[in-house]
Parts: C-alpha cells; sequence; structure tokens
C-alpha cells in the first residue's frame, strides 16, 4: 500500500486512460451502466424461524481457504476501537474481531450467534438469552454469562447503551443464561442486541491490563484477531485459528487501508496487482461510482442500496452571535438551494432530491400534500427576503465544515448560499476532529449523510436523540421528546409515528435534506459470501464466511 500511496495520480490517470480507450484487460463497456434500483429493509421479525448456525463446510471446503480481503476506509485510523461502545468512528473495524449476542439480516430475521435462543416476555420486561457454550475470547478467557453481563453494564455506565436498559439490568441466571431486563418495549430495542456497539470483548483483558490497554489492544470472540495497526494508515486482523465456527474463517486474513483521495481510491479498485489492489469500498459519491461503473473493472457493482439523505446542519441551540437560532435564517438555507440542478450536475442518476430526512423505502416518509415539503423548493428570493426579516439584509458569514468526501457538493452548496448572502467558509476537518465537534458542538454549519441504518427508529437514535447523545448543535423542540418515546414504544414500527418526527425536523430545520443518497458496493469478482449484499450498512459483512472462489 506505500507504493500506492506513492504514485497515487500518476496511476490513477494512466488507469482510466486505459479504461477509457478500452486498452489492457478492463476495457469500457460499449454503453453506460444502468443505475440499478436501490434496495432497503424497513423491519426485522424477532419471532421468523432463524436460518441455519454458522458452521464450516466440512471436507468441501478445502479449496475455500487463503487469501486476503482489503477494504477501504474513510472513518478514523487514529482512534482506538478495542472498547467498541465508545463514541468512535472506528467502532466497525469491531465487525471482525467481536461478536453479538445475535445478528440481523436483510431478509428481515435475527439469527441466533453467540446465543442460542432468545426468549422475550412483554409483560415481565425481561428478554433471556441463552448462550453458546465453550467459546472463549482470544485471550483465552470463557464467553458466559458473566462477560455478558459485564459488558452490557460497561456499556450503560459509559452511557452508550439503549435508554431502555441500564447498568444493573441484567442478571446471571446460571453459567450460560443471561436476563436483560428493559423498562420499555422498543420497537428497535432487539437491533441493539445486533449492533457494533454491542458487541462483546474481553472482561479478563479489561479488568486484568486496564481500560486504555484494552481500548488499544482489542480482543472478542470473532474469526479475526489484531495483528498490526499503523495509527492513521491501515488496521490488520490475522485468522483466528481457534474460531468457534467450524473450518472458519477462510481467509487468512482482512485489511483496511485508510484512502481519502478519491484518484487514489480509484487506482487501488483498478488495480489487479496482488500487493496494491483493493476488494472492496462502498462508495456513496455518484461521480465516482459512475466513473467506475464505465470503466470496466472486473467487480460486482451492480448493487445499490438506499443509505441516507445527505443534510445540512445548522447550529440552533447557541442563541448569542449565531444568526442560525432563528427559524427564518434555517429556512433561507432550505429555500437557497437548488436541489434538482444538484442532482443533475453531481448525483448521475444516482442522487435524488430530498425534501425530508427518511429515505425512500423506511417508515416515516410524508404524504406528497405535507406542506413542509415545501421548504425543500428552490426560491432564492424567498430566502433573501427571509434573511433581510431576521435582521440579515446584507447576509453574513459562516463555517460550512465536511468530510472530504462531500468536497463537490459542499462547493456547490456554499455557491448557492453565497447567492442569497450566506458567505461559507469550508472546512474539510479530518475524522478525529469531526468527532470531536459531532459529541462537543460546533459553530456555523455542519454537512454529513443522516443514514438510514436498519431503520428509522435506530435512525433517530443516532443522530437525533433527545439526550443529546449526538450532534448537539442540533435543537430538539419541546415536544419531541415525547413524540421520540411514542414513535419507539409502539409494538411494530408505525410509519405515522415516524412520519410525525421528520415532519417536526422539518418544520424547526433542524435539519436541511438536500438529496437522498445511494451507496455503490464494489465487490471484486471472486470475492464470495463476504454479505455485502444482505445486511443494511456497508460496515456490515460476513468475514467469518467470505473467501476467494477459485
Amino acid at each position: 500500500m506505500k507504493k500506492l500511496l506513492c504514485c497515487t495520480v500518476i496511476l490513477s490517470l494512466i488507469l482510466f486512460a486505459l479504461a477509457a480507450c478500452g486498452g489492457g484487460s478492463t476495457p469500457a463497456p460499449a454503453e453506460p451502466v444502468t443505475i440499478p434500483t436501490p434496495d432497503v429493509q424497513t423491519n426485522y421479525n424477532i419471532t421468523a424461524s432463524p436460518p441455519a448456525q454458522p458452521a464450516g463446510d466440512g471436507a468441501d471446503s478445502g479449496d475455500k481457504y487463503g487469501g486476503v480481503v482489503k477494504l477501504i476506509d474513510t472513518g478514523d485510523f487514529g482512534e482506538p476501537f478495542g472498547l467498541v461502545w465508545q463514541p468512535i468512528i472506528a467502532r466497525h473495524f469491531s465487525t471482525n474481531f467481536a461478536e453479538d449476542l445475535v445478528n440481523f439480516t436483510m431478509s428481515g430475521v435475527y439469527e441466533p450467534w453467540l446465543a442460542n435462543t432468545w426468549d422475550i416476555d412483554l409483560d415481565k420486561k425481561t428478554i433471556t438469552f441463552e448462550l453458546k457454550e465453550g467459546i472463549k475470547f482470544t485471550d483465552g478467557s470463557p464467553f458466559n454469562a458473566e462477560a455478558v453481563q459485564w459488558n452490557l453494564d460497561s456499556w450503560h455506565e459509559d452511557n452508550r447503551g439503549n435508554e431502555e436498559v441500564g447498568p444493573g439490568m441484567t442478571r446471571v441466571i446460571d453459567e450460560y443464561t443471561v436476563e436483560v431486563s428493559f423498562r420499555n418495549w422498543q420497537n428497535v430495542l432487539f437491533e441493539t442486541f445486533a449492533s457494533h456497539t454491542y458487541a462483546m470483548v474481553s472482561m479478563e483483558n479489561y479488568q486484568k491490563n486496564g481500560k486504555e490497554y484494552a481500548r488499544q489492544n482489542p480482543v472478542g470472540t470473532g474469526p479475526f484477531k489484531l495483528k498490526e495497526w499503523n495509527i492513521g494508515s491501515s488496521v490488520i486482523f490475522e485468522r483466528n485459528e481457534n474460531y468457534w465456527g467450524e473450518g472458519m474463517p477462510y481467509l487468512d486474513g482482512v485489511e483496511y487501508y485508510a484512502i481519502t483521495d478519491v484518484l487514489v481510491q480509484n487506482a487501488a479498485l483498478m488495480s489487479n496487482d496482488p500487493k496494491d489492489r483493493i476488494d472492496y469500498f462502498g462508495i456513496s459519491n455518484a461521480e465516482q461510482a459512475w466513473t467506475l461503473m464505465n470503466a470496466g473493472i472486473d467487480f460486482d457493482y451492480s448493487y445499490m442500496r438506499g443509505s441516507g439523505s445527505w443534510i445540512l446542519c445548522p447550529n440552533s441551540v447557541d442563541e448569542k452571535d449565531n444568526p442560525f437560532y432563528d427559524v427564518r435564517v434555517r429556512n433561507a438555507i432550505s429555500y437557497a438551494i437548488d436541489r434538482e440542478a444538484l442532482c443533475e450536475a453531481k448525483g448521475f442518476g444516482i442522487w435524488k432530491p430530498a425534501a425530508q430526512l427518511t429515505s425512500p423505502g423506511f417508515a416515516g416518509r410524508l404524504d406528497p400534500g405535507n406542506p413542509y415539503l415545501e421548504l425543500a423548493t428552490y426560491n432564492p428570493e424567498k430566502a433573501k427576503q427571509l434573511l433581510a426579516d431576521a435582521g440579515y439584509p446584507n447576509g453574513f458569514t459562516t463555517a460550512l465544515r465536511s468530510n472530504a468526501q462531500f468536497q463537490d457538493q459542499i462547493v456547490a452548496v456554499a455557491d448557492m448560499l453565497g447567492q442569497v448572502g450566506i458567505n461559507c467558509e469550508l472546512e474539510f476537518p479530518d475524522p478525529g476532529r469531526l468527532t470531536d465537534l459531532q459529541y462537543n458542538g460546533w459553530d456555523g454549519i455542519m454537512a454529513f449523510n443522516w443514514g438510514q441504518v436498519m431503520n428509522t427508529g435506530i435512525s433517530f437514535y443516532i443522530w437525533w436523540h433527545p439526550d443529546r447523545t449526538s450532534y448537539v448543535s442540533c435543537m430538539r423542540p419541546d415536544e419531541y421528546e415525547d413524540m421520540y418515546y411514542i414513535a419507539r414504544r409502539s409494538y411494530d414500527i408505525d410509519n405515522d409515528l415516524f412520519g410525525a418526527l421528520d415532519e417536526l425536523a422539518l418544520k424547526y430545520q433542524a435539519f436541511v435534506p438536500v438529496y437522498h443518497n445511494n451507496t455503490t458496493y464494489f465487490i471484486r469478482n471472486g470475492l464470495t459470501d463476504g454479505g455485502f449484499k444482505e445486511y443494511s450498512a456497508d460496515t456490515m459483512w460476513t468475514p467469518w464466511r467470505a473467501y476467494w472462489a477459485k
């Protein structure tokens, strides 16, 4: 990868030239590829029959062994990730080394994982898990009910758990049985036990070596264990030879590389050199996805999933010296943006103009006649009038921050805002700085992707939780908390209830939706059973059963 990073632009331009001319082994297709229809999964069925337990293929699996999968990641490679419940971007590395009590699948069924079975008692407000026996963490310590209890209590003491389950609400019944109490049922409660933040890590590693050591030295029950962590550039996992899944994992290792430059990413995806090539990347940059789709590379790129809405989030909580405290200014932002033009210029058929937060196909979509959808109309004159009414006839200057991967759309939006008098000073902080702003507050405007994580309830939990667990500079209206808990505590996910939350966000312009995005998954042909097409986020996959087809 060092070689790749040293010759990025030249290699990328050469590869693009070859692809465009039809030379080499990856000729460009004669006609532009068809943009696939996004796939979504909005609900999960706790009572449905689960799929088969993880197990190897015995004598037939010999040809599956060996090889490494290399992935691009744009998260934070400098933040320790050994304690998965802490608020870090790098948490999704845990898929390789730590596992959950249950897994969720895009088919809408929960499957047993570290837990064999579960029983939900709505009257007693308990969930009882029967755990698999004989599983060990990679430090040799046992996975058992005590370890589960410690994990859950640790999460909640660190204020990272579900609000309905707190410290002391997990009880050991016997060595392999644990009971979790909850205050109130939530229609997304069970998904908690399938999330990254609820993956199991070694209690012994923490208690024996201390918190800081455990943060930097992840220990779980997963198919891989940490081999090498090059802060800021790569994370390398190697095969866990003692993994409990029979015969698995098939791969020798999994490697993540911090590649944020688009040209470098493209070069790595287009390379066939085993030393430099990348095998998987989930791309939300529409132009980049379109370019690679039409370059004829040896990838499965025909799969796309609705991945949320790209939004602007002004600081709406600080009253002093803050124009965005006035809802008229926040409305002016929305009227100033020409969503149709932005999607036509930069969306390549992948982006769709967004008038609300919730993506198509998910619970919470508003009726087309809802009056608050009108706020997404392009009307620069109305935007100027609103600014004048709010006391800013000559406009003002503000910071506009985002991840560097959104640079093209940020520049375009800044130009549109500038035309009505909101002059933006652009900043592209590194991932660590963005995380700090997310949890500690920002001035001006933050732009990010409001991701559709599993379902709408989880999305509101992450990005607009009443207790301000993240995105703290975004207002929560007085009526929001009650509406939020009513929506989450209905037995099933209710479109109208979640739609009311989305409507409230639009009423106060707490978030300004710009376009609905879709992530295109580029999976190198031959990479089999990776699960990238079965899960609802590109950070969720099945490294334990992934292999290279011969």
